[in-house]
């Protein structure tokens, strides 16, 4: 009986053995291959294109206050409305015109330490985000929107529309230089 134990416990041994070895193989050729340096040569370059923006991103928003959600609502889409009517009436296309956040939320009081927070009023929120691509349009639509019933311009941002079209000569400048400095390595 204990013959057979020593049986399979050197058996046991024998393929715990043959395991470790096959999985020390992939590791040990990992080893030795990082003693032999690579033959490769990194090359970088740099392109450069400077373009100025071409469109403007306004984001604003209606907030309105009140104790009776159904008039904020109604309050606070009338405002928003003459908010884009008036964005319209300054060239800007409705495709470039686009709701992008709205939000009710409860205002609370929440009265002595230990008691319960009661409901006191509600707070609406609507945000709309325009792109206007004519920048002489910027400022009249900002300085009339406060007109309308807007009470917060959250950001005003200024970028290049299509930056396709430019990246890709930088692009090439670069690689074309990147050539260059290679034939150059190259030749040393």
């Amino acid at each position: 009986m204990i013959e057979n134990i020593y049986e399979k416990l050197k058996a046991g041994l024998v393929v715990a053995g043959i395991i470790l070895v096959l999985v020390s193989i992939p590791t040990a050729i990992s080893w030795s291959n990082s003693l032999y340096p690579s033959r490769t040569v990194t090359v970088s370059a740099e392109g450069k294109t400077i373009v100025s923006p071409d469109l403007a991103t306004v984001s604003f928003s209606v907030l309105t206050q009140g104790s009776d959600p159904a008039k904020l609502e109604s309050d606070n889409a009338q405002k928003m409305t003459d908010a884009i009517d008036f964005v319209k009436s300054k060239g800007i296309d409705a495709k470039d015109i686009a709701t992008t956040a709205y939000n009710l939320s409860p205002n609370y009081d929440y009265g002595k330490y230990g008691s319960n927070p009661k409901i006191v009023g509600y707070t609406l929120t609507q945000t709309a985000t325009l792109k206007i691509r004519d920048f002489s349009k910027v400022a009249p639509v900002l300085g009339g929107l406060s007109d309308k019933g807007v009470n917060q311009i959250s950001s005003v941002t200024f970028s290049v529309e299509n930056s396709d079209k430019y990246l890709a000569p930088a692009r090439s400048e670069a690689f074309a230089k990147a050539e260059v400095k290679a034939a150059e390595m190259a030749k040393s």
